[in-house]
């Protein structure tokens, strides 16, 4: 079963398909910040429709909202959400919290971002340096692998 992690942003959202604990497909969809909000939405949209076409992932994992600081911020993170799970509409969407997401793969819910990097690394088998964003949407897949499918 192919499962599609999704790491949320409005400049770079990252994403990976994973297939029985096997990276299938990786990458982040950039935005330009001088474009407008809606054409930027626009970019998010269709790179992660292209992403369920080409891949044909059955289940979408994607990180919930967390309360933030910034509210302008949260804003735009939710229309980048709104875009993205109407991408993913043809998937069975499951949302869960980061705190989850860090709990499921490293054991700890406020683990931190390299502890979360070295168990993706592990766990997976893939080579150092990779995007934190591609690291967070590998993490979303894996947990929705191990708490959904199995």
């Amino acid at each position: 079963m192919r499962i599609l992690g999704i790491d949320c942003g409005l400049s770079e959202t990252g994403y990976a398909v994973l297939s029985d604990g096997n990276i299938i497909s990786t990458g982040i969809i950039r935005t330009d910040k001088r474009e407008s909000l809606a054409e930027r939405i626009n970019v998010i949209y269709m790179g992660i429709k292209d992403v369920v076409r080409r891949e044909r992932p059955e289940i979408s994992v994607i990180e919930s909202l967390y309360s933030g600081k910034n509210l302008k911020t949260l804003i735009s993170l939710s229309h980048a959400r709104g875009s993205i799970l109407l991408a993913t509409h043809n998937t069975h969407i499951y949302e869960i919290s980061p705190a989850e997401v860090k709990k499921t793969v490293t054991g700890n819910g406020r683990a931190s971002k390299q502890q979360v990097r070295y168990m993706i690394e592990k766990l997976l088998n893939t080579q150092s340096g990779l995007s934190e964003h591609i690291i967070d949407a590998c993490a979303c897949a894996l947990c929705g692998e191990w708490k959904i499918v199995k």
